[in-house]
């Protein structure tokens, strides 16, 4: 049994054979350096440019250059990126005047990235035209090229969609940024190429244990007689330098392998030290240096091994072998660091410095960004971190992308980046079918195998070649960060690639984008500056909701697992929680499984642009809760839990069973004693259990017991498992986690008080724990901080308090802490430190008063409403309105004096206050009113009422009624059943489908005070089958208005399709409601022949390409039965999904033959569309 990579090669890539499969001859180092530099001239055409007649930076972007020009405000801040958008949308040209002094043999002219379509010139002479933005540029311009005076232009076309070029897509509209990359985005030259020249050489390790290494020379030129001269050197550690002499003769295409002498090997974070080298070579003839050339690598080896079932034809070797050892991945999500494509070593650093510090090993550069640049590489070359490269492709955006362009993007990139250590794994892209069929995938898949080969491709992270590994998000299935837990716990041989739950930034960066007023106004405006910097714009495109609404609903309802949220300061608290709920213990438990798990990579390091997010590390480099517990979870030595739940109170399973666990990468404690102290702490923090564990270690993954708690001993809210690893007596290792914290509201945060002190304390008197030797220290710091608790209770989720989170590096943070315990911590700048505290801290709580009235009033202005006003106070930012003593509103501004308070109940007294904002505290004021509201007399009635199965109505009432047995008459009613402001109506007889049925109403009345009575008694329920009618190409599209006849929760649409032709252009045969809406979807013909469905639940492929059937009638028919999607196709089931398509009930256009605005039109005919309301009998 092979493997799925080796099948893949052989029945679908059939790639040529690797550029290293050449023969190769052995040499011998020799100890001293010997490499000298070629006299060529390099001209570097960086700098400053014109841009449209403005002044720009090259290497940049249109808009980083536009905002430094003044002429757009800072696309990062308020609204404003719509203006940077608008950029993208334009034609531009860049100018650059040059003097050139060369020999003018041989001379190009390159460009080593433009985003993205363009046209070159030199001194007014058309050179070419280029697409793609990743692959360089490089032009023989000897016959253009003037000595002296030169002008060089690029004109840049309007940036066009992803799927249509091939650039970076995550600031295409979802992920918090809407700024298509345009510019010249990497280094300019003016290069003399001389007759000979290194392109891109080759180094890969042979052997580990001898460290040996082979070299491809890639020496182009012809007629060669001359000499290498290659020298190795250590790049970062000390030690000596060789080199080596090789004479070459006619091909310069040679492969040599040498030894190392004394070599040190390269490992990834948390495993080793990550030493690297330096090959530098030089080509002499005839005495003189015609080339020379400099890379960077590392001594290791790579393979990829399977499951430790063995190797299976359907899945990828999916385990990372380094230097013979297998090794877990810890691994996150990679983004693009910048919309506006400043890509600077400084911008990096900020954030591949946080997942160093956090103990990642493995990111996955995913499909949507960047093939990584070289500042990128360095640095997970210098951290250790590990880079699975996906091509920019996304959701099969391959199928439309221009393949000339993705292929040379291959190859290019390739060259570029294979010597780097920290590369392990090549992908297709991100998500998608990834058809094995897919000519395109194959060729990308090809190309890689032969011009790299040490590594392995995966074609798709999705799709056809996804065994071993799964996606999942809940921020669109609605589910609780527990699903993480109970869905995946006990699953083996299964890597999560991409999973996690976003969260709000901390006030800190949201300052940076918003102002004051932004944060103060409560609830957040759903179409203000902070609902904008989110992940899909609070559904301002298009998107549609999770199942708790758009992105600041969701928000809200996961922070509100752990507090009420009253502002954004505690909706930050309690996404940040859930966030790190959703991502913690599953690390944990997918290292706990290994072998069986060999990686999981949460979903996201970090962030393109300024918003709330998957990432753990928001755009300006402050870390969130989640990357300090991550932290602990990717800790190489620790006891932890294995849970396959957090919650107890609502399973049918009360008892909490914990198998314990030891993981020990590096084996530290094998054959050595330790101790492990599992405790429980319940909701007063009294330990209600505890275990002593003494072992010996024997593994890196050590099951050493179990941890068992009855149903009454783990019923408490919150419960709090704590798990201690001790070693050498000093050496402590600790995890903990939260249980049946969201059955009370603000459970973490009502726990006994405790004390915390902290001091600053000299090295040279404290003894380091060896916890903390894993983390490079980043700034001079010879001083450590002292954290202790002082109180009679645990110090639950210590954490620092600063204002700088951003610059501040610290060894550990939200951490658990015991009576009297102390522990040390490392930072980078104690100055910035501005103390210490814990969710449940004895801080100093006292009212700030505001001293002056401001003359509250107010009225109740309907039985559900108050309207309140107060006098102006002109030293205010804002104000805060409280309800019956919580915070409901925030008003925004000093000058807006008026807040109307909604959602109360009829006929209620309310007690109502004010506090003004200074800044972002609150002042309280003695002004205090009390309102009643007034009574309902509106009265309900029926807003819809609709078929949804032969024998069963559905009715909608704009509010709750009361119904008897008999209030609803019709003929043969047999049920009733109430949910809500949802009726349904069970008759006793099948209604043909053509028919309608009359209701009469009586003495139906809503739930309120008044018992207000149904408006209308007379009820008419259209008839469940409307056909719609015929289409034809030459025609036009068939256009109906508010219908209110379409697939719902339940329906059906049948109809007859013929199409006339495939070409290449997308058609869509049926559409409801406007591209973009919230609820959207359409039937489309993609412009390869796909029959395709599109909603904003996904873009999905139903199994038939319609070549096969042009020119012919075929029937087509859509069932809808709650969650579950299928679609036949000439009466074969092709497709079957759950919650795949969104068809919320409504009055939508709907269109046969176009979009409903009359584009993407269907070359065909249609007839015999019907729609049905519901699902006919015969259906079922």
């Amino acid at each position: 049994m092979r493997s799925l990579e080796y099948v893949e090669k052989e029945k679908y890539l059939k790639p040529r054979p690797s550029v290293l499969k050449v023969e190769g001859e052995g040499i011998k180092l020799e100890k001293e350096a010997l490499y000298m530099e070629a006299n060529n001239n390099v001209l570097a055409l960086d700098g400053i440019w014109k841009l449209n007649g403005y002044d720009a930076k090259v290497p940049g972007s249109v808009h980083s250059a536009m905002y430094e020009a003044g002429v757009i405000p800072d696309p990062y801040k308020g609204l404003n990126d719509k203006y940077a958008q608008e950029l993208s949308m334009q034609e531009w040209w860049y100018e650059k005047e040059f003097k050139y002094e060369g020999r003018k043999e041989n001379v190009f002219l390159v460009f080593e990235g433009i985003a993205d379509r363009c046209e070159i010139y030199l001194n007014d002479v058309f050179m070419c035209f280029h697409q793609g933005m990743f692959a360089p540029v490089e032009i023989n311009v000897t016959e253009y090229i003037n000595i002296g005076h030169n002008k060089v232009k690029v004109h840049l076309y309007p940036a066009i969609e992803f799927n249509r070029t091939v650039v970076f897509n995550c600031s295409y509209g979802w992920h918090y940024a809407r700024i298509w990359p345009l510019g010249i985005w990497r280094s300019v030259k003016v290069i003399d190429r001389p007759k000979a020249w290194f392109d891109n050489p080759f180094i890969t390790t042979r052997c580990h244990v001898n460290g040996t290494v082979e070299l491809l020379l890639n020496l182009v030129g012809e007629n060669l007689s001359g000499v290498v001269y290659g020298t190795v050197e250590p790049l970062n550690f000390e030690g000596d330098s060789f080199h080596f002499m090789y004479e070459v003769k006619g091909d310069g295409n040679k492969k040599l392998s040498f030894d190392v002498p004394n070599f040190r090997l390269w490992w990834p974070n948390g495993y080793g030290e990550q030493n690297l080298y330096s090959l530098k070579l030089s080509y002499v003839e005839d005495g003189k240096v015609v080339a020379d050339t400099k890379t960077t690598f590392g001594i290791r080896t790579l393979e990829m091994k399977p499951f430790p079932s063995g190797p299976r034809e359907d899945t990828y070797s999916r385990t990372v072998v380094v230097n013979g050892r297998s090794l877990f991945m810890k691994g996150a999500g990679w983004c693009t660091i910048d919309a506006l494509m400043r890509f600077d070593c400084d911008s990096y650093y900020r954030i591949l410095s946080r997942a160093k510090q956090q103990g990642v090993n493995f990111l996955r550069a995913w499909g949507g960004g960047l093939v990584e640049t070289d500042e990128f590489y360095s640095l997970c070359d210098e951290f250790g971190i590990c880079v699975y490269q996906e091509w920019p492709t996304c959701w099969d955006s391959q199928k439309t992308q221009p393949e000339e362009v993705l292929y040379e993007t291959v190859v290019s990139q390739i060259k570029r980046i294979r010597n780097r250590p920290s590369l392990v794994l090549y992908g297709g892209g991100n998500e998608g079918h990834g058809a094995f069929s897919d000519e395109v995938l194959n060729g990308m898949g090809a190309l890689t195998y032969e011009h790299d080969g040490t590594r392995l491709f995966y074609r798709q992270d999705g799709g056809e070649s996804s065994k071993g590994m799964a996606h999942d998000h809940i921020h669109w299935s609605g589910d609780k960060p527990e699903h993480y837990l109970t869905m995946y716990a006990n699953k083996m041989e299964l890597n999560l690639h991409e999973y996690g739950l976003d969260s709000m930034m901390d006030i800190e960066s949201v300052l940076k984008f918003a102002s004051l007023e932004d944060i103060i106004e409560w609830p957040i405006d759903g179409r203000g500056v902070i609902a904008h910097h989110t992940a899909t714009f609070n559904g301002e495109y298009g998107w549609s909701p999770t199942p708790h609404g758009h992105d600041v609903d969701t928000f809200q309802h996961y922070a509100n697992m752990f507090v009420e949220t009253s502002d954004l300061k505690s909706m930050v608290l309690g996404s940040q929680l859930a966030q790190a709920l959703s991502k913690y213990p599953t690390i944990i438990n997918s290292r706990i499984k290994w072998p069986d798990c060999s990686k999981v990579v949460y979903y996201k390091l970090n962030d393109v642009y300024p918003g709330a997010s998957w990432s753990v590390v928001d755009w300006y480099g402050v870390p969130k809760i989640a990357h300090y517990l991550c932290q602990d979870a990717f800790q190489p030595l620790m006891a932890c839990g294995f849970f396959d739940r957090y919650n107890t109170y609502d399973k049918d399973e009360k008892d909490l069973h914990i198998p314990v666990y030891v993981l020990d990468d590096n084996l530290v404690v094998k054959d050595r004693s330790y101790e492990v102290v599992v405790k429980a702490y319940d909701g007063n923090l009294d330990v209600i259990k505890k275990e002593n564990y003494s072992c010996i270690g024997n593994g890196i993954v050590s099951h050493i017991g179990d941890f068992h708690l009855d149903g009454n001993e783990c019923s408490s809210t919150p419960l709090i498992i704590v798990f201690t690893l001790i070693f050498d007596a000093k050496n402590t290792f600790r995890t903990y986690m939260y249980l049946n914290f969201d059955k009370s509201q603000g459970s973490l945060f009502c726990l006994p008080k405790s004390t915390l002190e902290w001091s600053c304390v000299d090295v040279e008197n404290t003894s380091i724990l060896r916890e903390y030797e894993r983390f490079n220290e980043y700034g001079a710091c010879d001083r450590y901080i002292k954290v202790t608790n002082t109180g009679d209770k645990p110090c639950v989720s210590v954490h620092v308090l600063t204002d700088y989170h951003a610059d501040l590096v610290i060894s550990d943070n939200h951490f658990f802490l015991e009576c009297g315990e102390s522990k040390i911590l490392k930072v980078n700048d104690i100055e910035k430190v501005k103390g210490f505290s814990c969710f449940n801290n004895v801080d100093v709580e006292y009212v700030k008063m505001f001293d002056k009235e401001v003359f509250l009033r107010g009225e109740a202005v309907s039985y559900d409403r108050i309207l309140v006003s107060w006098d102006r106070v002109d030293e205010a930012t804002g104000y805060a309105i409280f309800v019956n003593g919580k915070k409901k509103y925030g008003v925004k501004g000093g000058c807006n004096c008026t807040c109307l308070i909604d959602g109360l109940s009829e006929n209620t007294d309310y007690e109502i206050s004010i506090g003004v904002y200074k800044g972002l505290e609150v002042y309280m004021c003695k002004d205090e009113i009390s309102v009643k509201t007034g009574y309902d007399t509106v009265k309900p009635f029926v807003r819809r009422a609709y078929f949804t199965r032969q024998d069963k109505v559905t009715l909608i009432f704009s509010k709750e009624v009361d119904l008897e047995s008999d209030s609803l008459h019709a003929e043969g009613v047999r049920e009733i059943l109430v949910n809500g402001e949802h009726v349904e109506v069970v008759l006793d007889r099948l209604v043909p489908v053509s028919e309608g049925v009359a209701i009469i109403a009586r003495n139906v009345h809503d739930k309120t005070c008044m018992k207000n009575e149904l408006a209308d008694n007379k009820i008419h329920v259209k008839p469940m089958k409307r056909n719609i009618g015929k289409y034809r190409y030459e025609e036009g599209s068939v256009f109906i208005k508010d219908s209110d006849y379409s697939i719902k929760e339940c329906g059906v649409m049948a109809m007859r399709i013929k199409p006339y032709i495939v070409d290449g252009q997308y058609q869509v045969f049926f559409a409801r409601g406007a591209k973009g809406g919230n609820h959207h979807f359409e039937f489309y013909i993609s412009p390869g022949g796909e029959l395709r469905m599109y909603s904003s639940k996904g873009d999905h492929y139903l199994g038939v390409n319609i070549k096969e059937y042009v020119g012919k009638w075929n029937d087509f028919t859509v069932l809808k039965d709650g969650m579950k999607t299928s679609v036949y196709f000439n009466r074969e089931c092709v497709y079957k999904g759950v919650d795949t398509l969104d068809c919320e009930d409504g009055v939508y256009d709907i269109c046969l033959g176009s979009l409903t605005d009359n584009t993407l039109t269907f070359k065909g005919e249609i007839e015999d569309c019907i729609l049905y309301t519901g699902i006919p009998e015969m259906m079922l």
